[in-house]
């Protein structure tokens, strides 16, 4: 998987990008197209988010749990500190992350996990789930959706 920079609330197209091995851009110009705006945030930022989504899904046969991974609602106050975010260690998906951002706003961030590997679309990088922890910290894990399933660990009879 190759690490694509998302732009403003971007990270939902672009950590599909990154899933998929195709260019962030395709998928935005897709969704413009559909939708008959200039530009991703007139068509995210409007009452269409959840149109957007579907949209998504639909077009790049995505596996239905994405559409629910993206619309966790009730991003809530923990009632403990967050520790760690547990990343996957098998399989290939996307995380919503809940995030509270510094002008007291909550919201959720996707980010791409491979084989325990995270791909945040904000950051440069690949990075451990220790790394992502150091990075993230205080963020809670509301959802995990896989395109790959994680190994069940079975062997397989020779």
């Amino acid at each position: 998987m190759q690490t694509q920079m998302q732009g403003t609330q971007e990270c939902f197209p672009t950590t599909i990008a990154m899933l998929l091995d195709v260019d962030k851009n395709q998928i935005l110009d897709d969704v413009c197209a559909e939708f008959g705006v200039s530009n991703w945030l007139q068509a995210w930022n409007g009452q269409k988010s959840r149109e957007v989504v579907d949209f998504i899904i639909r077009a790049y046969n995505l596996p239905s749990e994405f559409g629910v991974a993206a619309f966790i609602n009730g991003v809530r106050r923990p009632r403990k500190p967050a520790v760690r975010i547990p990343v996957p260690k098998t399989g290939k998906g996307m995380m919503v992350i809940a995030v509270k951002f510094g002008d007291g706003r909550r919201g959720g961030h996707a980010v791409a996990f491979e084989n325990g590997l995270v791909y945040d679309p904000e950051l440069k990088a690949p990075m451990t789930e220790a790394e992502f922890n150091r990075v993230r910290y205080g963020w809670r894990r509301k959802s995990v959706a896989y395109i790959v399933p994680p190994s069940r660990g079975r062997k397989v009879k020779q």
